[in-house]
């Protein structure tokens, strides 16, 4: 019979993340991986050049124009006493046809949807809206092309 390790032997080993899980799954717990802020980290489901939010931003409203579809930035901040925009908003708020889509953009390489974020798109869904995280045109293009053909079924060239 195999001797068993010490749960000390097995963070040393197996790294205290994979211990956490080891122990939960043991004592018949939910383990929920992830950063301990409870943001996930998010990468590109299709491969996207390596650039900043910012240029992702840039790259990705030169797209929705050329398609003709509007975006309004919602940029988020406070001057003193004073709040402006949408907390844990997508970057841009688009409406085709009705349907009202949120974008949010993450660097090329990937970046973190923070736990007010997640809270936002579980919202947004739940009210039949739909919540895009991009990560660079590619995957812009992936995702809204469908989307544009179904709310648009006879556009105008």
């Amino acid at each position: 019979m195999a001797k068993r390790r010490s749960c000390k032997d097995a963070r040393l080993k197996l790294g205290s993340g994979i211990a956490e899980m080891c122990r939960c799954r043991r004592e018949g717990l939910t383990y929920k991986h992830g950063r301990k802020d409870g943001g996930l980290t998010t990468r590109p489901v299709i491969p996207c050049p390596f650039l900043s939010e910012k240029q992702v931003a840039q790259e990705c409203k030169t797209w929705l124009l050329k398609h003709r579809i509007h975006a309004d930035r919602n940029n988020v901040g406070q001057f003193g006493n004073y709040r402006y925009g949408i907390k844990s908003g997508g970057d841009a708020f688009v409406c085709i046809e009705g349907k009202h889509i949120e974008i949010e953009y993450k660097a090329g390489k990937g970046g973190v949807l923070s736990l007010s974020q997640q809270q936002r798109k579980i919202k947004i869904e739940q009210s039949g809206g739909i919540y895009l995280i991009v990560h660079g045109v590619p995957e812009l293009d992936k995702f809204m092309t469908p989307i544009i053909n179904t709310l648009r079924p006879f556009r105008l060239e």
